[in-house]
């Protein structure tokens, strides 16, 4: 896991805000509202209400920014197809083609939504649930290798793939070969600390 700050600033309002990276992997505009039932303390996983929210925010903010599902897809499998060092010593050789899987984005939809309402940012949730935990609970189907990439700040699905690509831990698990599906999730809350928070679930087809 690896976490860096990168300072930029907005061509539209000319403001300094900080973006923010992380990723995670395991090898065996609309302003949100909270729903009522979750706390710092709940569980996410134990809300189908919460679930379905974070799924509908994330599709209107995929509509609001004009991004496809075959948008997403050509984006992530362009970076496939060329070897890549990922800042190591050893080049990562080309991977194969990515297929979509909702509900993996929905496993990062609603985490990138527990980030926007509980004011942090991190793998693991502030009620204690890993990557792994929200992978699992959305997608049981998911295979033995899982991973996740999270981001904040980013202005479009360009600007955050190059911005993970750029990042050694984030390049390894886009480059990663043992995987064969991925999900992706946008939210967008003006109100929040960065307005724009995205996430990336992969896993393995078994």
């Amino acid at each position: 896991m690896n976490t860096r700050n990168i300072n930029t600033t907005t061509a539209a309002a000319a403001i300094a805000i900080t973006i923010l990276l992380t990723g995670c992997n395991d090898e065996t505009t609309t302003v949100v509202t909270a729903p009522t039932a979750i706390t710092a303390n709940d569980s996410i996983l134990n809300s189908e209400d919460f679930i379905q929210r974070a799924s509908m925010l994330d599709r209107k903010s995929k509509g609001d920014l004009g991004i496809s599902t075959e948008d997403i897809l050509e984006i992530i499998n362009r970076y496939r197809t060329k070897p890549r060092t990922c800042g190591g010593d050893k080049l990562i050789p080309a991977a194969q083609p990515l297929t979509y899987n909702q509900k993996l984005g929905d496993a990062s939809a609603i985490h990138n939504l527990d980030m926007i309402l509980k004011k942090y940012f991190d793998h693991k949730g502030i009620s204690g649930d890993s990557f792994i935990d929200r992978i699992r609970h959305i997608e049981p189907n998911a295979g033995i290798t899982i991973g996740e990439n999270i981001a904040a700040g980013q202005s479009d699905i360009e600007e955050v793939f190059a911005a993970w690509i750029q990042s050694p831990g984030h390049c390894v698990n886009i480059m990663n070969p043992g995987y064969q599906e991925f999900g992706l999730s946008v939210i967008l809350d003006e109100n929040s600390e960065y307005q724009i928070y995205w996430g990336t679930s992969f896993s393995s087809n078994k």
